[in-house]
């Protein structure tokens, strides 16, 4: 290759370098141009942004300004709101102390309100009370009015009963019924119960013989069997009396009847009248002397008391099978129990064995009775002192003037009859000083019985009166208004009841 060759080819590559260099250094300026087109569109960008940041800086100063500004205010206001934040809670604190002093005052206040509640409760209480006592104390005078009322009226009606002004004692006995009734008298007192006896029913008395009545008893279907000293035996029934056996020799002192309606009358001298269906049977027991009570025992055998000696009858064989001389006079001889003049009290066994047991009575024994399992016991003495046992508990009754002659119990009380001419009721259990004289004979009382409803008694007296009185209140009542008059007038109220007390009628309340 040629010099030229080679030069051309040098100058064609130090043209083609050349080119490249100046392509480069074209593309290097237009990079650079580039470049800086780009820092000053950067820059141009920088600057709105720190215009932008400026005018945001300047707005951010305003707003900062604008806020210290608020800031100021708030801190004045807050500085205020403080002062008087301040004030309020030195308010508060006063009103927090007023409030806890007023606590305390509400507190005493209120102790003093409960110490005032409860004292007006107490004096409410009190007063509670005091009214109870007063409607008591009010309640218990107008009973009381009331209750001397009734008796009143009662005395008043037994006072018209004797005039023979039937009717109007019958009136007034009514009253008094319902006035001792509604206030929760007693209807056994004795003026109430005497006017409504004899209102309401009243004794019948009738003389069957000659002799004096010693013994009656009541039969099942309410007809009497009585005995007399005289030796008479009589049935009464429906108001008619018949002499069944007349035998002066008999001098009866006692009587008694049978389960099946069987009688034993017993003669002084011993001997024995069995009555049966009317019919009597004479059984002569010698030896006996000056006998006076028989009793029936358990078996249905009977025991004979004389003045100083006992015998046991058999009922079947109907004779005397065993005698006691005792040592002592007998004084009383019922159920199964002998008393001597000495106070001495025995207990007869079947077979006619005696046991002394203690008996803490004083006086000499007359009359005995019993209820069943002995619950109930009395005693009646020869100086009319009676006397009521119950649990181990014995309670004198003084009312009676002379002898007991016969005691014996009832639904209602116990009931006595002496020589002091009287029958008399004592309320059971209460130890009542003053009994109801149920009854007043012309003579001395010598015997009573009981029918067996209860609502019926009957006595004998030493004139030989036979006396069948109401012993039941209901039976009297029930009598007395079947048998009612008329109502009261108003005259009548005003003048016995009195005007203070609203009428009303008394029939429909007995």
């Amino acid at each position: 290759m040629s010099k030229r060759s080679v030069a051309i080819v040098c100058l064609s590559a130090l043209l083609a370098l050349t080119v490249v260099r100046g392509y480069y250094a074209v593309e290097g300026k237009n990079n650079q141009i580039a470049a800086l087109e780009n820092e000053l569109s950067e820059l141009r960008e920088k600057e709105k942004r720190s215009a932008i940041d400026k005018e945001i800086s300047r707005q951010l100063e305003e707003i900062a300004f604008q806020q210290e500004t608020v800031s100021d205010e708030r801190r004045q206001e807050a500085e205020r709101q403080s002062e008087i934040a301040k004030r309020m809670t030195q308010k508060a604190e006063e009103e927090r102390l007023k409030a806890i002093a007023a606590q305390h005052e509400a507190v005493e206040s209120e102790k003093k309100t409960l110490i005032a509640l409860e004292n007006a409760e107490n004096q409410r209480k009190i007063a509670v009370e005091k009214q109870k006592e007063a409607e008591y104390s009010k309640c218990v005078v107008d009973t009381l009015s009331f209750l001397g009322l009734g008796r009143s009226l009662a005395s008043l009606s037994a006072t018209q009963y004797l005039a023979g002004e039937k009717d109007l004692a019958k009136l007034l006995a009514a009253a008094s019924c319902y006035f001792t009734e509604h206030y929760n008298g007693d209807m056994y007192e004795p003026s109430v119960f005497k006017a409504l006896a004899l209102a309401g029913g009243g004794s019948r008395n009738f003389q069957p013989g000659e002799g004096s009545i010693s013994a009656s008893e009541f039969l099942s279907d309410g007809s009497l069997i009585s005995v007399s000293t005289y030796g008479e035996i009589f049935h009464c029934a429906d108001k008619t009396t018949k002499t069944i056996f007349n035998d002066k020799s008999c001098h009866f002192r006692d009587l008694v009847l049978t389960e099946n309606g069987t009688g034993y009358a017993l003669s002084y001298n011993g001997e024995i009248v069995k009555i049966k269906n009317n019919v009597c049977t004479r059984i002569p027991n010698e030896g006996l002397q000056r006998t006076f009570k028989i009793s029936r025992l358990k078996s249905g055998n009977l025991i004979l008391a004389g003045s100083n000696q006992l015998a046991l009858f058999d009922t079947n064989k109907e004779v005397v099978v065993k005698v006691v001389n005792t040592s002592k006079e007998i004084s009383c001889l019922a159920f199964n129990k002998v008393f001597d003049i000495s106070g001495a009290m025995y207990v007869v066994s079947e077979n006619l064995d005696l046991k002394q047991v203690e008996n803490n009575i004083n006086g000499i024994i007359t009359a005995y009775t019993e209820t069943l399992n002995e619950k109930f016991v009395a005693y009646g003495t020869k100086e009319g002192v009676v006397y009521f046992k119950t649990d181990n508990t014995i309670t004198e009754l003084t009312g009676h003037r002379s002898k007991i002659t016969e005691l014996c119990f009832t639904p209602y009380g116990l009931l006595s009859s002496s020589l002091d001419k009287t029958l008399k009721l004592w309320t059971a259990n209460s130890g009542k000083v003053e009994p109801v004289t149920v009854h007043t004979a012309q003579n001395w009382v010598m015997c009573l019985s009981v029918s067996k409803d209860f609502h019926t008694i009957v006595c004998g007296d030493a004139g030989g009166t036979i006396a069948i009185c109401p012993i039941s209140v209901g039976e009297m009542l029930q009598s007395l208004k079947n048998n009612f008059p008329r109502e009261f007038t108003e005259d009548e109220w005003n003048y016995y009841i009195g005007k203070n007390i609203p009428y009303t009628t008394i029939k429909d309340k007995l």
